[in-house]
């Protein structure tokens, strides 16, 4: 693992979220993150596999009094700078994330 962020809607205070934590980890570029994938089933998460829509994404999830999803994605790339971009910009835009939030309710996402 090279970076782990925490993001999704839990990570924006004040952002209407369903009650699970999402987590970011940077993996190295080019390859199934193997180390994450024996480290986090240790942990007791369940890998759900590489997203079909996103080559180089790969998903887990862990369920209890809280829950969890994991997402591994290349350390820096494109879908690293995505996800923690929107992050970061609702946090400093307190007004668009009130904005968001409202579309998440009207669309249930």
């Amino acid at each position: 693992m090279l970076g782990i962020e925490h993001f999704g809607s839990t990570a924006v205070p004040g952002l209407i979220a369903k009650p699970i934590i999402d987590i970011l980890v940077g993996a190295p570029a080019g390859r199934q993150p193997h180390s994450v994938i024996d480290g986090l089933g240790q942990l007791g998460y369940e890998y759900l596999g590489e997203d079909g829509r996103r080559p180089g994404r790969y998903f887990w999830r862990k369920r209890g009094v809280t829950a969890f999803n994991v997402s591994a994605v290349p350390h820096l790339g494109a879908m690293w700078q995505t996800n923690l971009a929107v992050r970061d910009f609702l946090r400093a835009h307190p007004e668009w994330a009130e904005r968001y939030g409202q579309v998440k309710l009207v669309s249930r996402v």
